[in-house]
C-alpha cells in the first residue's frame, strides 16, 4: 500500500524520513486515535507550550496534511519528498480549500527537540 503513494522516493528512504522526526499532534481527536489503537499499553502525554515551541524551533518546524505514518488499503493521497513542508511553504490556502477543519494533521521537527523540558506544560500518564 505504501508503494502505490510514494512519490520520489522509495520505501527505505520514506522510513528515514519518518524515523528521523520528532512528531506533536494537534488535537485530542488525533491523538485518542492513537492512543486507542495502543490500548493496554501505557503512554505519558507531554502537553506542549506550542507558541514556545514555534518561537524556538519555528525555523525547523514542518508541517504535514496527513497522519504521515498511516497508510489504509484505500490510501489515495501520495506521500514522499513533498509531504513536510516549512511553515512559510506550507500551502496554507489550497488545504483550508481541502480540510477547512483540519488544514495541518501533524507538526514536525527533524531530528530533535533538545529543550522539550522547558516547553512541557503538563505531562498526564494515558
Amino acid at each position: 500500500m505504501l508503494r502505490r503513494t510514494l512519490v520520489g522516493m522509495g520505501e527505505d528512504e520514506w522510513y528515514r524520513t519518518l524515523n528521523s522526526r520528532v512528531f506533536f499532534w494537534l488535537t485530542e481527536e488525533r491523538l485518542d486515535k492513537l492512543h486507542a489503537a495502543y490500548r493496554g499499553r501505557q503512554h505519558d502525554l507531554l502537553v506542549i507550550d506550542t507558541a514556545r515551541l514555534l518561537a524556538a524551533h519555528g525555523g525547523e518546524v514542518e508541517l504535514c496534511p496527513l497522519n504521515s505514518g498511516a497508510v489504509h488499503a484505500g490510501a489515495v493521497v501520495t506521500r514522499g519528498a513533498g509531504t513536510f513542508r516549512r511553515l512559510a511553504d506550507y500551502p496554507w490556502q489550497e488545504r483550508r480549500r481541502i480540510a477547512r477543519r483540519e488544514p495541518v494533521v501533524e507538526l514536525t521537527v527533524p531530528y530533535a527537540v533538545r529543550d522539550i523540558a522547558d516547553l512541557v506544560e503538563d505531562v498526564q500518564a494515558l
